[in-house]
């Protein structure tokens, strides 16, 4: 029987730094959230417990025109530890990349491929965006 590829997994700061890489076996079905969570046990050893920290937020449905239906889960921050947790705020976001393409769903929804890549992107809100669609992407995240 052939070797499934694993799924490969990255965090990147702003910078492009790397918080966290590596890989996990494909499991039909699985998740961005459940290899995400894959990789930290099995990352897990004596001398690193915790081999990244990382921080969800369940946002549930929505009924706004801009964004209907469900949202789900999204990393809310990501970091070597929890001292030093990059988090979603005002000027950055965590992006989620499958396959070097932006996920256009939640981490619970993307379903990776065998072979394929994760990437979450600490990425910066375009200081260029007009007001009023920053407005409705921080309204979004807060759910208001």
């Amino acid at each position: 029987m052939p070797q499934v590829p694993p799924i490969s997994l990255k965090m990147l700061d702003a910078d492009g730094a790397s918080i966290f890489q590596g890989k996990v076996d494909f499991t039909p079905g699985m998740t961005a959230r459940d290899a995400l969570e894959q990789a930290f046990i099995e990352n897990q050893s004596s001398e690193s417990a915790d081999p990244f920290a990382v921080s969800f937020a369940f946002f549930g449905y929505s009924y706004a025109a801009q964004y209907p239906g469900y949202l789900g889960y999204e990393v809310e921050g990501f970091g070597v530890d929890m001292k030093h947790l990059l988090v979603n705020n005002d000027g950055f976001y965590w992006e989620l990349y499958i396959d070097d393409q932006v996920a256009q769903v939640g981490a619970d929804l993307t379903l990776p491929q065998p072979g394929g890549s994760l990437t979450w992107r600490y990425t910066p809100v375009a200081a260029a965006l007009p007001t009023s669609l920053r407005a409705v992407i921080h309204a979004r995240r807060s759910g208001g």
